[in-house]
């Protein structure tokens, strides 16, 4: 029984996730990402939270977004203060959370047709 239909106008949907892979429109990746709901940049160079610098965002910076939703790991982790608010002062707000709540919230976000991205570090 269909209860409500599924309207994403996202390209890109993320189906599922695990501490390993992210399922992307029926295709499996093991490896970090960015994922916006028309762009996928795959790879995405850094593989820990503290590789991560102000480089690795550049390219968001372009693209007017209201929220990026940062996913590490099981219990998600934390930004340096000192790069979030780099970050911040550039116009990128920067939400760090679990692969699983990035993963739902960018879902959430993209079928609301929000200017999101999920960066997910594997």
């Amino acid at each position: 029984m269909l209860l409500t239909e599924d309207v994403n106008p996202a390209n890109y949907a993320i189906k599922q996730i695990t501490l390993n892979a992210v399922y992307i429109n029926d295709v499996i990746y093991t490896h970090s990402l960015i994922v916006m709901p028309h762009t996928l940049i795959s790879p995405w160079q850094p593989k820990v939270l503290q590789e991560l610098c102000e480089e690795d965002f550049e390219t968001l910076l372009t693209e007017n977004l209201d929220v990026v939703l940062l996913g590490v790991g099981e219990h998600g982790g934390r930004l340096p203060l000192k790069l979030y608010y780099a970050l911040l002062k550039k116009g990128l707000v920067i939400e760090c959370m679990s692969l699983a709540s990035a993963a739902r919230t960018y879902r959430i976000l993209s079928a609301e047709g929000r200017r999101v991205a999920a960066a997910l570090l594997f």
